[in-house]
């Protein structure tokens, strides 16, 4: 059996129940990785995370009847493999920001990573960005100098290796809508798991260290619920369009700053909410003008086959055996 997309079956509000469930496990995987950060290097801690991905990958295609082999077919297998290095190493980089951020700085930070993507999206997939989105792919950053405040607020190594963090997940994203033109879900979510697994792997083995037995179950934690966490995310999209889903992404945040006050006791400023309240609005008002262009690009493609049915490229009306 080959695999093949998934499309969504009318089912809006069980994809957003299933999103939203996914951003809180989330949101409890970043908070035992932040407990984990201090004690034990990044590329460790990665490492244990996609190999317990990699075993929830075979048991995924195991269920959906499709083969490791046939899972790996795709006609830009190098495309798939830089796509999961990015997010490998997006990873790592975001290990390293909670060691001295809160989880709501942090998830304050990666709110841009939809703007940073719209950008993106002109060199790498050739889209047009109109005068309105920029200016709120501009006040979202605005927004980001309001969290950091330069010279007296959290602009650090956490706050740099954040940045980083949202920019390699834009990335990520648009390869991901790159691969989508011609992969299944299957074999982006199998691409995703072995070679995160091969690639983090073969830094993180050098790193190794034996980790405790509470330490143990915190590792497998992260890898457990990251897996639930996409696999709910794979699920919703079969339930719901993509544009449906996007603007509840941004429930990760909030949750974000709900379990990192529970378990560490942290609470955001007022600065570093303004700031997230800036950069989410911009997010969410960039989404809804990519809804706008692609409706009217829609429309005007079925108005143009409405006005002219029967037409062909030459110009000429077709006989009637073409009709």
């Amino acid at each position: 059996m080959e695999p093949r997309a998934a499309r969504p079956t009318g089912r809006p509000f069980i994809g957003i129940a299933l999103i939203i469930g996914a951003m809180l496990l989330f949101a409890c995987q970043d908070a035992m990785t932040r407990t984990l950060s201090n004690d034990y290097p990044a590329p460790m801690i990665v490492m244990v995370r996609f190999w317990v991905m990699a075993i929830s990958a075979l048991a995924f295609l195991y269920l959906r009847h499709v083969s490791v082999r046939q899972s790996l077919m795709t006609p830009h297998p190098g495309l798939q493999v830089l796509r999961c290095l990015v997010l490998v190493i997006e990873v790592w980089c975001f290990v390293l920001a909670v060691r001295t951020l809160s989880l709501a700085e942090v998830h304050a930070l990666l709110a841009t990573f939809p703007l940073m993507a719209t950008a993106m999206s002109i060199p790498l997939l050739g889209e047009r960005v109109g005068r309105r989105r920029w200016a709120a792919i501009l006040a979202g950053f605005a927004g980001v100098l309001v969290i950091l405040r330069p010279g007296y607020g959290i602009f650090g190594p956490g706050a740099v290796y954040g940045l980083i963090t949202a920019a390699l997940f834009a990335l990520y994203n648009v390869l991901t809508r790159l691969v989508h033109r011609t992969d299944s879900i299957e074999t982006s979510f199998a691409y995703f798991a072995f070679v995160g697994m091969a690639a983090s792997s073969a830094v993180g083995a050098v790193f190794w260290m034996p980790p405790d037995g509470t330490d143990w179950l915190l590792m497998l934690g992260i890898g457990v619920t990251s897996s639930f966490g996409h696999l709910m995310l794979i699920l919703a999209l079969s339930m719901a369009a993509a544009a449906t889903l996007q603007p509840f992404n941004y429930t990760l945040l909030a949750w974000a700053i709900l379990v990192g006050y529970l378990v560490f006791g942290d609470l955001p400023d007022l600065a570093t909410l303004t700031g997230a309240a800036i950069v989410v609005a911009s997010g969410l008002y960039t989404l809804y003008r990519e809804h706008v262009r692609w409706s009217r690009e829609a429309d005007d493609l079925v108005q143009a086959r409405t006005r002219s049915p029967r037409s062909c490229p030459c110009g000429r009306t077709p006989p009637s055996h073409m009709s």
